[in-house]
């Protein structure tokens, strides 16, 4: 349960980061901040139901690779899967869960699938992209690089 709580807590600090970089930016550019666009914490626009969502974490976690998960929306990368590193890429299995978030109704233009190496992560909390051993945009199934 710590690990998780590290996980959330290292999510929110990202996001958090991001948007005061991004406010910082602006004022230094000089932009009006109520004639832009939103910022990143509006970045995923299509809310879902939490209760749907909820359903989903508990399909994913019944999935014997998966060992911890987390959604963090709006976040860049909207679910952060965790298993233990085999030595092979993940990007198939990231597809996978597009698959599964689709089939529920749980995805948008700006879902995000990554998979974590959770014994990398728990020894370097924060470092998702260190950890990545796949990561997919599920709309197009492009992968990303971490």
């Amino acid at each position: 349960m710590q690990d998780r709580h590290l996980l959330v807590f290292a999510i929110v600090g990202i996001l958090t980061a991001g948007v005061v970089v991004s406010k910082a930016w602006d004022a230094v550019a000089g932009k009006d901040q109520a004639a832009e666009t939103p910022t990143a914490v509006h970045y995923h626009a299509e809310r879902f139901d939490p209760e749907k969502i909820a359903a989903m974490e508990a399909q994913l976690r019944r999935e014997p690779k998966i060992v911890d998960l987390i959604h963090a929306s709006p976040a860049g990368v909207e679910w952060q899967i965790g298993v233990h590193h085999d030595g092979t890429s993940r990007i198939g299995f990231a597809g996978y869960v597009c698959q599964q978030l689709r089939s529920a109704g749980l995805m948008n233009a700006t879902t995000d699938v990554r998979i974590v190496d959770i014994d990398y992560l728990r020894s370097n909390p924060g470092a998702f992209r260190a950890a990545s051993l796949g990561h997919v945009r599920c709309a197009d199934q492009s992968v990303i690089a971490p």
